[in-house]
């Protein structure tokens, strides 16, 4: 049995227990249009999906709406300008425990800014910590802020809550970031999926927590994108699953 009859079985379980899974799709660093976005928003395009992507505003262009504007995205910032400022002394962080509360603030008011200017149609209402990393006192500055989301990695019940902030993680990612940053293939990514389907159907995590897909577009070539979609197209296809919108997904808090 290959990978995605395996996770096609796993689908038919929750099928046969009257479930259903939903999956949403998050796309992390982006700022300059590159011909590394293309194979990302034709897939998207193909599937009928709706990603999240997540853009760093200091790098980003002015031209960078021009190369979305015919496809169905939804944005998010993507910290500030993606840099370290933990400095050795804890895992990378751009809004970590080493920065005080004025700089992380004023850092998230620009960067919002940035990108409102740039996608005036576009609802910029989630934040997005490099790394998936964020000092909770930090975090709780967003509702103040403009945001209504907040979007890292793992199960969202690890995490302390914060007040009108609605968390909705990813937790599926895939790229091997120890071994060369390259796509980890189609049996990893499916055995990960799996997990959080059994997890979920066997009660260790909720089952109406949303499984997120993470991907970074600069670290994937064209023939990734080609087996990263064959498990989206069962994702879209099978009966007991659904690809959520991403600019609808916050409805589930």
């Amino acid at each position: 049995m290959d990978s995605i009859d395996r996770l096609a079985g796993e689908l038919d379980e929750w099928a046969d227990a009257g479930l259903d899974a939903a999956f949403w799709w998050r796309d992390d660093d982006l700022g300059k249009p590159s011909p590394a976005l293309g194979p990302l928003l034709a897939l998207a395009d193909d599937l009928a999906l709706v990603p999240l992507l997540s853009v760093v505003p200091a790098w980003v262009s002015d031209d960078l709406p021009e190369q979305l504007s015919d496809f169905e995205v939804a944005v998010a910032v993507h910290g500030f300008n993606h840099v370290d400022h933990e400095l050795g002394r804890a895992k990378k962080s751009e809004f970590g425990a080493f920065r005080n509360s004025e700089a992380v603030a004023r850092d998230i008011v620009e960067g919002r800014a940035r990108l409102k200017e740039l996608f005036r149609d576009t609802p910029i209402s989630c934040f997005v910590p490099p790394w998936n990393r964020m000092e909770h006192a930090h975090a709780a500055l967003l509702v103040d802020l403009g945001f209504t989301g907040l979007s890292m990695f793992g199960p969202s019940l690890n995490q302390p809550p914060i007040s009108d902030i609605c968390r909705i993680n990813t937790h599926v990612d895939v790229i091997d970031w120890r071994s060369g940053r390259t796509f980890v293939g189609t049996p990893v990514m499916v055995q990960h999926l799996i997990l959080q389907l059994r997890k979920r159907r066997r009660g260790e995590l909720p089952l109406d927590e949303p499984i997120g897909l993470l991907s970074h577009h600069l670290e994937m070539s064209e023939p990734d994108w080609c087996k990263f979609g064959e498990v989206c197209e069962t994702l879209v296809t099978h009966r007991a699953a659904r690809m959520l919108d991403s600019r609808q997904i916050w409805e589930f808090c």
